[in-house]
């Protein structure tokens, strides 16, 4: 049979319009996902600006309860007033108190962020007992070294058996006053109130599922969390820079450090993996432990050893053709990749996000500038060994220091710098695409990034060989490529230009030297 022109045309128009619809419905469905998670950030820094706000309220009713009790205990403008106006000068005392008290509650939890606010709370509940166990043993002690005489008078003996006078003002410990009472009991009432509304709203904020790009089911899918860690992350990273000024990396860096001796101790019995393996993550996190070896989470010692497992390699055949000339992802990952990195700030939202920050290196940084760049994310419930995306030899080996923080969607869109946490660069040379950065970004409980190639013994690498391992919790892979030597797959261009990220395995090719 033969085929005519119009034959040939038909086609070619059906083929066209199938591909435009297909196209649109994947457009449609991006829409949504970005809605989706802009929504699910904007609920997150609403609940999370209420938290901080009532948290805020509390910090005030505790500083005015120890001004008031420190009001009660030192008294510096009694002596200025006569003593039938003692309880004037004690609501002074009490007002210079409440003003000290919030001003050095301010200024030094500015300064010093949550760090300073728990140093100034705890020094003032010290220095408040500290006070008060002192009064009390000074005033006892003189109380009792006191003589009296008896009394052969009358008069005086019926006022011995009359009831004892109200305690001075001047005297310590005296009882407080019926309106420092009052302020006690107020400021106690609303610290239990912000607590509970504190409570109440941690407790009944419902986060939505964070969206994604399904990239080989070419659909949409979620990102598995436990709500807990999520409402956490959102608390830390929903308002801007808010983590970094607050000084939470102190504590990001000593939960990292408690996750680096809890994960790695030994596991006893079974039940205990079973608490510390199944129930806390595989069962959380959903994972298929069917496609790992081995199987069973009970083989695992330590958790930090279940966390590193290996893959059965035939569920992550990677992609042979062009061999030399592709780009494979790194891992499993939440992937997003740029044709140029100043693109990439529409995803990266770090104060201080720049090649010359990232590396560390000016002259290392100027190879790279206007070059492509990969974000490949991994998540607790990913495989966290990460293979080598190009082949080559490795020419240099560095490890930086930094932070802690996490590299979850909300950190990295956040402006707090989580791309500059504690990161190893091995620069590759290819001799289809340069040089190539493969930089390995550690995070919240990642306390270390294990990369096995070495400049000087071990330099030459191939797609697909493993390079190395995160050792707990989620990280980031970037990959940094010179101007015009590579070319990234249309999909996942015009999928991170929304920006959403793709989720893809392992071995996928993500693109292709440019000419090939």
């Amino acid at each position: 049979m033969k085929l005519s022109f119009c034959h040939i045309f038909i086609f070619l128009s059906c083929v066209f319009f199938v591909c435009e619809c297909i196209t649109d419905e994947r457009k449609l469905d991006l829409d949504e996902i970005v809605d989706s998670n802009t929504s699910r950030r904007n609920r997150g820094r609403l609940a999370s600006a209420f938290i901080y706000l009532f948290v805020a309220f509390g910090m005030c009713a505790l500083s005015s309860l120890l001004a008031v009790l420190l009001g009660w205990i030192w008294q510096p403008f009694t002596r200025f007033f006569p003593t039938a106006d003692q309880q004037r000068a004690t609501k002074l005392n009490t007002g210079l108190w409440v003003v000290v008290a919030l001003l050095l509650s301010f200024i030094i939890s500015g300064a010093g962020g949550m760090p300073g606010w728990m140093i100034i709370g705890f020094l003032y509940v010290t220095g408040c007992v500290c006070i008060s166990v002192v009064t009390c043993i000074t005033h006892n002690t003189s109380k009792s070294s006191i003589k009296v005489m008896p009394s052969e008078d009358p008069a005086e003996l019926r006022g011995a058996n009359a009831d004892p006078p109200t305690q001075s003002w001047q005297e310590h410990p005296r009882p407080l006053g019926r309106w420092q009472l009052q302020l006690v009991v107020l400021c106690c009432g609303l610290m239990a109130l912000f607590l509970v509304i504190s409570f109440i709203i941690i407790y009944g904020w419902k986060v939505p599922d964070y969206k994604l790009w399904d990239y080989k089911a070419q659909r949409q899918t979620v990102e598995i969390s436990p709500q807990l860690t999520t409402k956490v992350v959102q608390l830390l990273y929903s308002w801007g820079s808010l983590a970094t000024d607050l000084r939470l990396q102190l504590y990001v860096n000593l939960f990292t450090s408690h996750c680096g001796s809890g994960f790695t101790k030994q596991l006893k019995d079974d039940d205990e993996k079973r608490r510390e393996i199944k129930e806390a993550w595989i069962d959380k996190y959903a994972i298929d432990m069917s496609i790992y070896i081995p199987t069973d989470y009970r083989a695992y010692p330590t958790v930090n050893d279940w966390f590193i497992r290996t893959i059965n390699s035939t569920y992550r055949l990677p992609d042979v053709e062009k061999q030399g000339f592709q780009i494979l992802s790194p891992a499993d990952c939440r992937m997003l990749v740029y044709s140029n990195i100043e693109e990439s700030e529409v995803w990266v939202k770090g104060r201080h996000w720049s090649l010359e920050n990232l590396l560390e290196d000016d002259a290392l940084a100027s190879t790279f500038q206007g070059g492509h760049v990969a974000i490949a994310r991994l998540a607790p419930s990913d495989y966290h060994r990460f293979v080598s995306s190009v082949e080559g030899t490795v020419i240099s080996k560095t490890i930086l220091d930094g932070t802690y923080w996490s590299v979850s969607s909300d950190a990295v869109t956040s402006h707090n710098d989580a791309f500059h946490n504690v990161r190893s660069i091995l620069i590759i040379q290819t001799k289809r695409m340069g040089k190539v950065a493969y930089i390995a970004i550690g995070a919240t409980c990642v306390g270390s990034v294990v990369v096995h190639p070495d400049p000087e013994t071990n330099n030459i690498v191939r797609e697909t060989q493993e390079l190395g391992y995160m050792q707990f919790g989620g990280s980031t892979i970037i990959l940094l490529f010179e101007p015009n030597r590579v070319v990234f797959e249309q999909e996942l261009l015009e999928t991170s230009k929304f920006p959403v990220e793709s989720y893809v395995l392992v071995n996928t090719r993500i693109g292709w030297a440019s000419g090939t």
